[in-house]
């Protein structure tokens, strides 16, 4: 029953499969092992993106510390408020 429904929705991810499955079918289907079907019977696409390192910065650089980085983070804390977190 779990692969014909996956066969009848073939956009469907994992996800949305047990959640229907479990909301419409009244069987308990979690989505990790809905995942695994889907694997065996070949119906997950491996994702096509690819992303490539470049070979060198875009930015040239003659001497140590003219390139730096940061990264910046917002975390919301319940009952106390916000949190900023920088790298």
């Amino acid at each position: 029953m779990i692969l014909a429904a996956a066969r009848g929705r073939p956009t469907w991810r994992s996800r949305q499969l047990a959640a229907w499955i479990t909301d419409q079918q009244g069987m308990a289907l979690s989505e990790s092992m809905g995942y695994r079907l889907l694997r065996r019977e070949g119906q997950v696409k491996r994702p096509e993106l690819r992303l490539l390192a470049g070979k060198e910065y875009r930015r040239k650089t003659s001497a140590p510390h003219q390139l730096w980085a940061t990264d910046a983070a917002y975390f919301r804390v319940i009952g106390w408020g916000h949190y900023f977190l920088v790298t």
